[in-house]
């Protein structure tokens, strides 16, 4: 079995990147009293801040857990791993809807 990362995020990163660059210049400005005035300001939706938190937690977290991939081997090697079709369609399905959604 073959399992490959198909979700494609190239539609919601040139968002991302645009509104985390705003942030970043705006948290590197020092506010002074004559610009405080005049300044720009930029405000996330709630789903933008729920996409940024996402994207954060995603690069925080490792690409493959080395004790899942352990286990599955070991019991494969044993013949003992027995998976539910119920189970997998429905990961199959949530994913799809979830891929759909982003």
């Amino acid at each position: 079995m073959k399992i490959e990362n198909r979700s494609d995020n190239t539609n919601i990163n040139p968002h991302l990147n645009r509104v985390q660059d705003a942030a970043e210049r705006s948290e590197s400005k020092e506010p002074t009293p004559a610009r405080e005035a005049s300044a720009d300001r930029v405000e996330l939706s709630g789903a933008a801040r729920a996409l940024q938190q996402a994207r954060q937690l995603l690069a925080a977290s490792p690409e493959v857990r080395l004790e899942k991939v352990t286990e599955l081997k070991s019991l494969i090697q044993k013949g003992a791993y027995n998976v539910r079709g119920e189970a997998v369609a429905a990961k199959m399905l949530g994913q799809g809807l979830f891929d759909q959604l982003v």
